[in-house]
């Protein structure tokens, strides 16, 4: 009989699931990420393409707006990206 329970006691300890931490995703403090932005264009020779764009600080939760042309040198914001 004891060695009944032992069995059972071994193979229930055995198949208890181990409850894990959810694993944090790491945050970058210094990033302002893109959240939003618009897209237009000027037709011309190059084409001009300008917009405005909303980031935001994931630590601090400030959102910032501001606006980029092609024709000041600006690149075309990525939504997900650091600015």
């Amino acid at each position: 009989m004891k060695k009944i329970i032992t069995v059972i006691a071994i193979l229930t300890l055995a198949s208890c699931k181990k409850e894990t931490e959810p694993v944090q995703p790491t945050v970058d403090c210094n990033c302002d990420r893109y959240i939003t932005h618009s897209k237009f264009s000027i037709a011309g020779n190059p084409v001009i393409y300008f917009g405005e764009w909303t980031t935001i600080n994931d630590c601090t939760g400030l959102q910032v707006e501001g606006s980029w042309s092609t024709g000041s040198g600006d690149i075309e914001p990525v939504n997900g990206q650091c600015k």
